[in-house]
């Protein structure tokens, strides 16, 4: 699982930036990282997927600093909410928590698990726009405020 989610993103990513920045022409040269919530907050088993979110975030910080002297670099990590996928039926299937099964149920049921083709576009108007801060944790509830209850 670490090597897959952590491992490897952290060697494309050091292999994507020494290819970018040495390609003529490049005005823009973005990592974006898929984080999420459990990257900034502790929920209960989540340990492993948390703790790989959050080691990613903070390779990206340090990225940025590591570039902060190339305006074309930015790094950015964006939790795209809770999804409504594939992933999200597993865990309202299997997660032994009641409190965030029964969280994750409502939330589907309700209809207010975010589809991943708005929080994609989302993401890509945040790296078209061009104004986060390198090495940020951005939240869609950053953007879109939150749900109402």
């Amino acid at each position: 699982y670490t090597a897959v989610n952590y491992v490897s993103f952290a060697a494309l990513t050091s292999r994507f930036l020494a290819r970018a920045k040495t390609t003529p022409n490049v005005d823009r040269i973005a990592v974006a990282n898929i984080s999420s919530l459990l990257a900034v907050m502790p929920f209960a088993n989540w340990g492993l997927y948390a703790s790989i979110k959050a080691a990613r975030d903070q390779l990206l910080k340090v990225v940025a600093l590591e570039h902060r002297d190339d305006p074309r670099v930015r790094t950015l990590s964006y939790a795209p909410g809770p999804l409504d996928n594939d992933m999200q039926a597993e865990v309202r299937a299997s997660i032994g928590d009641a409190e965030q099964k029964q969280a994750y149920s409502d939330m589907h049921s309700q209809k207010k698990l975010v589809k991943t083709d708005d929080t994609a576009g989302l993401l890509c108007n945040l790296l078209e726009e061009w104004t986060f801060e390198s090495g940020t944790h951005i939240d869609i509830y950053d953007i879109i405020g939150l749900p109402s209850q």
